[in-house]
């Protein structure tokens, strides 16, 4: 090792390596700070958190009802109506709020996960769930019904963390 300093091409080398290294610590932290985010918006965390109470409460529902013509397809349209529109009012606010992808990529998983797209490939929302032919007149069984449930919860609460993290100073 004292060879290689003291050899005139490994000084060199060692210059050069420490050199990089500096160049390379000042581009990330220049990076890092050019790259800003989104801030906090009120709406989006109350918009998240009323998604959130209302899919709670229909799943609830579902639960108690299941076997019965109440938790049927049928008697939850209401609730695939509004909450398409609740999401749809959401996903054009984030959209609308600059540097926000991460929210939007989120609010559009959450649309995934509770009413799917309708292609081929959705086999995992609630409402494709629920369309499944021995599910649509007793609705989704309990254990289907609570993975899915879980799935939706953790993908709004994954939203929701996102938001409030943009609070902190």
């Amino acid at each position: 090792m004292k060879r290689f300093f003291f050899h005139p091409n490994g000084r060199l080398l060692a210059y050069l390596s420490c050199l990089i290294t500096l160049v390379f610590v000042a581009g990330c932290s220049s990076v890092s700070s050019t790259i800003r985010a989104a801030r906090y918006d009120e709406v989006t965390d109350s918009s998240l958190s009323a998604i959130q109470q209302k899919t709670d409460d229909f799943v609830a529902s579902l639960k108690k009802n299941f076997g019965t013509d109440a938790a049927s397809l049928e008697n939850s349209k209401g609730f695939y109506g509004e909450i398409g529109q609740e999401l749809l009012r959401l996903e054009t606010r984030v959209r609308s709020i600059p540097e926000n992808v991460k929210t939007e990529n989120l609010v559009h998983n959450i649309r995934m996960v509770i009413l799917g797209d309708g292609t081929v490939a959705d086999v995992t929302s609630l409402k494709y769930l629920h369309g499944i032919p021995g599910n649509v007149s007793r609705g989704i069984p309990m254990t289907t019904l609570e993975i899915t449930h879980r799935n939706i919860s953790q993908i709004i609460s994954s939203a929701r963390s996102l938001e409030l993290e943009k609070a902190r100073p």
